[in-house]
């Protein structure tokens, strides 16, 4: 997936590695604190379609700044794009998101898609 901030178009990386560095980024000390965070300030919009819905989407500062934070998480955990969170201004990365808000399920079903999992897997001999 790739997202264009300042005409620049980057690759998101997503896995437990955008987790880490939202972590430290944030100063969390562990995955559920993460994860807490996001959903904190989230709730059900992560998963909403505004492709789908008639009303326009009313997203929180807090939100706003929150789904930039993982936008550059994403772009860091990518190795080819040779960046860091210094490397950008929150209000630009927030822009590029007003300028295409439909991308916003999108960014977040690859988020969460990306979350490690805890599951047990299956005896292949039952």
């Amino acid at each position: 997936m790739k997202i264009k901030i300042n005409k620049k178009n980057f690759e998101l990386t997503f896995g437990f590695k955008v987790f880490y560095i939202l972590g430290k980024h944030w100063e969390m000390k562990n995955f559920n604190d993460v994860l807490k965070h996001v959903m904190s300030v989230f709730g059900d919009y992560a998963t909403t379609d505004v492709n789908n819905t008639a009303e326009e989407p009313n997203l929180s500062f807090a939100t706003m700044e929150v789904l930039a934070d993982i936008i550059v998480a994403a772009i860091v955990a990518n190795k080819e794009n040779k960046k860091t969170f210094a490397d950008f201004e929150t209000a630009e990365v927030i822009e590029s998101i007003v300028e295409n808000i439909a991308v916003i399920p999108e960014i977040m079903k690859e988020f969460v898609s990306s979350m490690p999992s805890h599951k047990k897997e299956e005896d292949p001999g039952k």
